[in-house]
Parts: C-alpha cells; structure tokens; sequence
C-alpha cells in the first residue's frame, strides 16, 4: 500500500489534470468514488476557456481551476500556456502541501510538480496514465517524442504508483522498464482499495470480501454502484452495527450491520436500492438490525418510490443462533409484511437473487413484480441442504435444489442471467417501461422508427396449412418499436409470451400465443403467467396488446389433472376486470373459451384480423365428424362424403364473411399491423387515468 493509516487518519487526495474537469468523465468519476469511499478528494484542473468558476463543490469534492486561456488545436504553439499552467500547478501544490496526502497525477504535464512535491514533502504520487503522451504529438518531429517518450519512462520509475487501463500498453510498459517499474495496476480502484481509510466500510472483512469476489460474486456497495447513476446513492444508517468498546467506553470496533440501503436514482428517476452484505454472517438476521430493512420498505412504501432489493443470503432470516442471542424462541409473525405487500399496489419493485437465497430470503425475491436469478453463482430455495437432509427428506446440494433453471421453468423467478450486470441491466431495463409509481402514467420516449413501417415478410409468414407453426417472435419485433421488445418469464408457461414493448414510443404490455409449443393452446402455466401480466399492466397503466393465434385450452389427460380449466377462467376473470384500453389483432385462430380472449368483456374497444383469420366454436377439422355424425354414417362412402362437407362449410370460412356480420371489426393487410397499433396506442394513451384499481397485485 502506498499510504497507511499510521501515517494519515484520514487519506487526502489532490487529482491534476491538464484539461478543465466538465468535459472529463473518466476523471470525475474516478474522484468522486473516491469521495463517496470516504477519501477527502480536491482537483485541481486547467481551465483553457476562462468561462469555468474558479472553485466549485460537487459530488462530494472541491475543484479548483486556473484559467489560463489556450487554443487546443495549436499543438506546441500552447508552449507559453502550458508554461504558464505548470507554474500555476506548481505554486499551487507548494502552497496547499498541508491540505493533501496523495497527487493523482493523471497525465504527463501533471506529474512533473507532482514529483517534485514528492521529493521536497515526501507526497505520494500516483501517476494515471491514460495515454501515452508522445502519441499525441504527431506533427512532431521524432526526436521530440523519443525525448519525451523518455522523460514519460523517466516519471514513472520514480512515482509510488501506476495506473494504466490498456492491458497492451501494460505489457509494453512491463517489457520496457522491467526493473524500475513500481507496481501497475489495471484501475483506479486497484490501487485505492490496498489504502486503509479510518471510517471506511469494512464489510466482513478483506478474507470474506476476496471470497465473494473468489465466487464471482460483487460485494453490496460494489452492486449499489453498479446499478445507480453515479454519484446518485445516499446511504441511510451507514452508522449502524454492533459496536465492541474497552474499559473505559472507547470504540474499538464496529461490525457494520448485514443490510445496506438508501436513495439512488437509476436512469435519472429516484428509487430504493437496499441489499444484503453476504460478507457478514451470510445476510442472516444474527447480524442485522431489523429496524433497517423494515426502514427500508416503510421509505420505499410512503414515498411511493420503486424498490430494488440486491437479495444474497437469508435475506434477514435468523438461524438457530438467533435463539441463543435472544435468549428465547419467538413465534414467527412476519412484522411488517404489509408493508411489502401493500407497496405491489403502490410502485414497481424488482428482486435479484444475486447469491444462495433462503428462507425469508426467498419470498423477498417472489413477492416482487420482476425477480431475475444469477444462474452461475446463486441459487434460490424455502430451505438449504443440511435441513432437508435432517428432515429425511435425501441428501441433495443447493443447484439441486434451488438452480435458476428450476425456478425459472415453474415461474417462481422471473428470468435468469449469466452475471450481475446482465440482471442489474435486466432491472433497468424493467423499469424504464413503468411509471416510478401509480400515481403517474408510464414515461414516453422519443420514436426514430417510423410509425408506418411496414415489413414484407408479414405477407408471407403465416403458413397455409393451419397444422404448420411459425414464429410469433418475427412477428413482434416487426410491429413493435425496433428493439424494444423485453419479455418477462420466457423459461415458464412457454405456449404464452409476455413482455413490455413500445410502440410509438409509448409503453404497451402485449402477450400472444407461442404456436412453437402445443401450438399456442393455453395451459396452467401459461394462464397464471398470463394472470399475473395482466395485473401487473392493469396496476402500472400500460395498454393491453394482444397478437392472437389460439386453438383453445390444452385438451387432455395432463391437462385436466393440471386444472387448466380453473386457472383459465381466472385469465379471463383478470382480463375482464382489466383497468387499461385492450387491443386485439387476431393472426390465426382463435377457437372455444380460450380463444374468446380476443375481447374484452363489457368493454369497447379496437379489433382487427389479418386474412389468415380462423375461429369458431372448434375447429372445423376437429370437430366435424362429431357434428355430421349421422349424416356420415348413413353415407355410402364416408370418405367421400366428408371431403364434401368439408367443401361446404370452408366456402363460409372466410374471416370475410364474419366481418359482414361485424363480428370482426376490421380486416387488415398484415404489413399495415404497426400503423394500425400506433394509431391505436395514441388514443389509448389519452384514455389512461392514474385511478387504483379495485384490487392489488398479487405476486
């Protein structure tokens, strides 16, 4: 480590650079994680417009600025400028030398007055490469940028430390000057993290951090900054743990509660982000303070804010050691349950199994409106091995038990992941589609695709022979706004696909039947995923959408015994009591109850079908020989006889001729589908209240 908290209590950074901070992204970032860590950051920075304040406050450090004007297309003819910037720097680092404890020096006209603060004060000294600077000069001659290629070689054998992001330029480094070199890191948080801050957040402890990140695992303010906006977290009870004192009543160390939570905001809109620290007791209630989760959904609830919950571990469960720290056994009640319930009906919250979850743990993940898995480092489960196997129950491992591909295929999460970043960018993702609570109608975005594009394909995608499939995947992305489509559950209820999309840049929820399996027929599965959608639309004021090609329930043996037919009248049940405008666009069939889905009833509302349109009671091909049952057996040849009476009746099976009887609104040519749901989208969009629904949603 390059400074230790036996020469510093509180480690002080100074960041030089040559170009002004505003239009320095990777700068500012880097001081402000540092000031957010609890490092006290100043940067001092050349101001070349003379427009910028000379100091300023802001995201937690203080900039200073010399202005000293300087055109930065002249190349070398900046010399007096940059002269002039090095001495300002200079006298500046001389004269505030009792105010930092560290230069990060962060590029090469920068570190020359750090080096020389070093030798005259004994200052540390991290030099920042972003670049090498002779790459810079290319109008100049060779002789120039070998000499200050040298002189860059030069510094960096004498700084304490090197940051370099280029793994190339690493290695380039490395073989250059293998002897002199100090340490080089790949990141600023390489570096900053080996420094010992009086104060910081200790987590668990260097062992159980290194083992989260041995397991592929981020610890929990690693994850809060990963999904926030930067700068944007403002952790509430930072403070609290379970303090150990001497004698005489001085601390001497605090074991940080297992819970971490505050205000952030995720793409420029405010919510609740709260996690598990894995590091300490595995997130178990043996080193929580109850106060602070129940704080957190309480805060998440009366601001009418959406919660993100970062779940690692029992989620604030107790083990068997809780008895003996309470000395006593206590009844379970589930205090402050209705507060994670009543806020279902109040704003969005998403859970992300980020580790092995249990217990409690677990139902903080289910009872969420969007729940994604890591499936290469967590696992979900109501209990873990040891107690399965003390119940007799078979000696089992925790993938065995609770792996993403369980939970994902029988609906108990949502959708799974390979990493964190894809679940925090999955949660995002989620939520740009609703409003930030149901007092608010769901954000617009700006369209750049053409509300009257339309796709040739679409004339041609519809097989002729009805027992053929297709995918009502092509047909999605072909209507919808380019890429927006995000499906929610795609691993569970698979005859049924539900997601958000946009159309027009509008926020719709749509669903359609996937004739890729049982050829679109509605299932137990595919109902109480479709249930849950439907509320889940009606609770955030999305529009409903539906792309329809449904043969009816699934018929059988395996689906009676899955009672198909209670949890499809539930479907329809929620349909009907859906608060939000409904569209249909019917792409094939749409046959017996199920089928009947094109409508909404006791409502108004659009619905088209394209030519290929089929529907009635049953099929036609199915049901036939049933209806025509005498009259074919007293044919004399039977085959015959029914190929003629199935000539009859597909001569009215056209969708035209239930469109005379306006029993279809509208048949459409299937390339105008996108124009027709835009201009649908449109007055549906004005027809929106922000009235609650009659009933909550329920996970």
């Amino acid at each position: 480590m390059i400074v230790s908290v036996a020469e510093r209590g509180k480690i002080r950074v100074v960041f030089c650079r040559s170009n002004p901070l505003d239009p320095d992204p990777r700068v500012e970032k880097e001081a402000a994680a540092l000031s957010r860590a609890g490092y006290e950051v100043k940067v001092i920075a050349w101001d070349r417009t003379g427009e910028l304040p000379e100091q300023e406050s802001r995201g937690g450090m203080t900039i200073h600025r010399l202005s000293i004007q300087a055109d930065y297309g002249r190349g070398l003819g900046n010399l007096p400028a940059l002269v002039k910037w090095l001495f300002g720097l200079t006298k500046w680092l001389i004269n505030s030398r009792k105010t930092y404890d560290v230069i990060h020096a962060c590029d090469f006209d920068t570190v020359q007055p750090a080096l020389l603060c070093k030798f005259l004060f004994g200052k540390k000294v991290v030099y920042d490469i972003f670049d090498f600077y002779a790459d810079h000069l290319r109008a100049t001659p060779g002789w120039i940028k070998r000499l200050i290629r040298r002189l860059d070689f030069l510094a960096i054998c004498w700084v304490d430390a090197v940051i370099l992001v280029d793994e190339s330029r690493r290695e380039q480094l490395r073989g250059s000057q293998p002897k002199s070199i100090r340490i080089i890191y790949n990141s600023p948080g390489d570096i900053y993290n080996e420094i010992k801050v009086e104060g910081e957040e200790k987590e668990g402890g260097e062992e159980k951090v290194a083992r989260q990140h041995e397991f592929g695992k981020l610890t929990i303010r690693e994850r809060v900054d990963a999904i926030v906006d930067l700068e944007s977290f403002h952790e509430i009870g930072k403070l609290a743990g379970v303090g150990e004192y001497d004698e005489q009543g001085n601390l001497r160390d605090l074991r940080a509660s297992n819970f971490v939570f505050g205000t952030a905001s995720v793409d420029g809109r405010p919510v609740v982000v709260s996690g598990d620290d894995f590091t300490v007791r595995g997130g178990s209630a043996d080193a929580s303070i109850p106060m602070k989760r129940y704080r957190s959904e309480g805060l998440a609830c009366e601001l009418r804010l959406p919660h993100i919950r970062l779940v690692d571990g029992m989620g604030g469960g107790g083990s068997v050691k809780t008895i003996e720290m309470a000395g006593r056994t206590y009844i379970p009640e589930l205090r402050g349950w209705e507060i994670i319930v009543e806020h279902l009906a109040v704003a969005p919250s998403v859970s992300l199994a980020l580790g092995s979850v249990a217990g409690i743990g677990a139902a903080r993940v289910a009872t969420s409106h969007y729940s994604v898995i890591v499936s290469e480092t967590a696992q979900m489960m109501i209990a873990g091995p040891a107690l399965v196997d003390w119940a007799s129950l078979g000696d089992v491992s925790k993938e065995e038990l609770g792996h993403a591909r369980i939970h994902t295929a029988n609906g108990a999460i949502d959708d799974a992941v390979k990493t964190e970043a894809e679940a925090f960018d999955r949660a995002r993702r989620f939520l740009s589609y609703l409003p930030s609570s149901v007092d608010d109608l769901p954000p617009t975005i700006e369209n750049r695709d053409s509300p009257t594009r339309r796709e040739e394909k679409l004339l041609s995608i519809i097989p002729r022979n009805p027992r053929q499939v297709y995918k009502m995947h092509d047909i999605i992305d072909a209507v919808v706004d380019r890429d927006s489509f995000f499906e929610i559950g795609a691993g569970w209820g698979r005859t049924m696909i539900c997601g958000f999309a946009r159309l027009d840049g509008i926020p719709v929820a749509l669903f359609a039947e996937n004739v890729l399996y049982y050829g679109g027929a509605w299932t137990a599965d595919g109902c109480r995923k479709l249930t849950r959608f439907i509320d889940l639309a009606s609770t955030f004021h999305l529009p409903l959408v539906h792309l329809e090609d449904c043969p009816g329930f699934l018929i059988g043996k395996e689906s009676e015994e899955s009672a198909t037919i209670r949890f499809g009248s539930e479907t329809l049940a929620a349909l009907g009591q859906a608060t939000v405008p409904y569209c249909c666009i019917v792409i094939r069939k749409a046959f017996g109850v199920a089928g009947g889905a094109n409508h909404k009833s006791g409502s108004h509302h659009f619905r088209f079908a394209w030519p290929s349109g089929d529907w009635g009671s049953l099929p036609i091909e199915g049901g036939i020989e049933v209806a025509y049952k005498a009259e074919l057996a007293e044919a004399k040849d039977y085959d015959a006889h029914l190929a003629m009476i199935k000539e009859r009746l597909n001569r009215v099976r056209s969708p035209f001729r239930s469109a005379e009887f306006f029993e279809i609104e509208e048949i459409i040519d299937p390339r105008d589908t996108r124009a027709v749901l835009c201009r649908w989208v449109q007055l549906a969009r004005r027809a929106l209240t922000t009235e609650r629904q009659a009933f909550t949603f329920r996970p």
